[in-house]
């Protein structure tokens, strides 16, 4: 009963966890911006040749998601350009390679903010210093566009100021539009949200999977039933998908052991699902199949349901010939009427085998 019982808190822990991680996902893709970001925006330094050119776009054009890819630098040497619309800095990437980063106007106070902050994050030997989110590969989400000859003309003089020689053997033939975390979605709130919510599912289910033991012997022990002689009627007992009909116990769902004495009516449960979409759309049904079992006080235990008949039909079979006559079995109006209102005369016509119903 103890391997049942750990393989349904796995089963429970693992449900959990997989639906945890749907959920992540789920959020993740929809956000259209954080997911193109995160899982289809390719990292331009792994990028072929070929690749390069088909993502270079045309200046006139607004780029949408599904064009942007990562550009991974640390630092900002300068600015080498500017017009009223923005400013083109030069940033290294790489060992000894540079590309040229075009910031619109209302994006260049929060990007020299940032690269001052990565820069004193570099320099510092305090360790005090905060970790900027000014980091490789978490803002560089760009786009890349035709470097104009202008552009490279004043990227020359700053380059050549810097006493750089040979610059343009290291430099991207790209203009790279820059666009920060700010003007997409916020992915860090999208991705906390999900881990949140994530987090949750699995603690829940960690939290479920594992009590289940502690709650079956819980229940065991307030009924007085020895856990040694549960096992030992157990070890031989028909088991039907986790469901165990002993000589002594009964154990539905692995959820709780009752003696069979205190059982005295089964029957075949239908469970009609009908699906409806938007709420009032019919969208099929569905059917589950399980064994309730009463007992003496109006009580019903339940197997687990399944989409198969037959599997409720055996287990009702094996009710039928391992405990009878001290268990009915069947359904009918006039048997739940006798049951629910008159226990005592629904109990004595199974112990006298008259089944007068």
């Amino acid at each position: 009963m103890r391997k049942m019982l750990v393989k349904r808190s796995l089963a429970i822990i693992i449900l959990c966890s997989v639906i945890a991680v749907i959920t992540f996902l789920a959020i993740c893709f929809g956000q259209s911006d954080v997911s193109n970001y995160l899982f289809f925006a390719k990292s331009y330094e792994k990028m072929e040749t070929y690749e390069r050119e088909e993502k270079v776009l045309d200046f006139n054009v607004d780029f949408y998601s599904d064009d942007l890819i990562k550009l991974s630098f640390y630092s900002v040497l300068d600015w080498c350009a500017e017009s009223d619309e923005g400013r083109y800095y030069v940033v290294p990437y790489g060992e000894e390679n540079y590309a040229i980063i075009y910031v619109a106007s209302k994006y260049v106070y929060e990007f020299e903010e940032a690269a001052d902050a990565m820069y004193e994050y570099l320099m510092d030997e305090t360790g005090s210093a905060a970790y900027p989110y000014f980091k490789q590969g978490v803002n560089a989400r760009v786009a890349m566009y035709p470097l104009e000859d202008d552009i490279i003309a004043y990227y020359g003089e700053m380059m050549t100021a810097f006493g750089i020689e040979n610059y343009m053997e290291y430099t991207e033939p790209y203009l790279f539009y820059y666009q920060p975390p700010s003007e997409w979605d916020n992915p860090h709130i999208s991705l906390i949200i999900a881990s949140v919510i994530g987090g949750i599912i699995l603690i829940i289910g960690l939290v479920v999977g594992l009590s289940v033991p502690s709650r079956f012997f819980k229940k065991m022990k307030e009924k007085g039933i020895p856990e040694e002689e549960l096992e030992e009627d157990l070890e031989n007992a028909d088991n039907i998908n986790g469901n165990f009909f002993g000589e002594k116990y009964i154990v539905l769902s692995a959820l709780d052991a009752c003696r069979v004495e205190e059982f005295v009516w089964a029957f075949v449960f239908t469970q009609t699902t009908k699906h409806k979409i938007y709420g009032f759309i019919p969208a099929g049904t569905t059917y589950s199949y399980s064994l309730r079992m009463f007992d003496k006080n109006g009580k019903f235990y339940e197997s687990s349901g399944s989409a198969r008949e037959a599997d409720a039909e055996r287990m009702a079979e094996l009710v039928s010939t391992k405990y009878s006559p001290n268990i009915y079995v069947g359904h009918s109006e006039q048997i739940a009427a006798l049951y629910s209102q008159n226990p005592a005369m629904f109990i004595e016509n199974i112990r006298n085998m008259g089944l007068n119903f």
